[in-house]
């Protein structure tokens, strides 16, 4: 749930401003994501704290589906950093 809220911020951010910062926040976002979902698929972490031990050995839609998802804003953030130019302001 927490990471929902956090991605459509990055995404609002993303749509509001378009800044280098805004790129950078969706593509942590997106990476942490998928490293979070790659990590317990492939890594069987027990319980700590918090955090209840979450391995799930299986690729189902769903999990494949946000696998995808997160990788393409990652790859679209990665472009859009590449591509970014900074806008100059002239006063006078």
């Amino acid at each position: 749930m927490a990471e929902a809220a956090v991605a459509a911020a990055a995404g609002l951010y993303v749509l509001i401003r378009g800044s280098r910062l805004a790129w950078i926040v969706a593509l942590l976002t997106a990476g942490g994501g998928l490293a979070v979902l790659l990590l317990y698929r492939y890594f069987d972490i027990p319980a700590f704290g918090p955090f209840p031990a979450m391995y799930e050995p299986i690729w189902f839609f769903e999990k494949t589906l946000t696998a995808l998802s997160q990788a393409f804003v990652i790859l679209l953030a990665i472009i859009a950093l590449t591509l970014h130019r900074p806008t100059r302001s002239f006063t006078g």
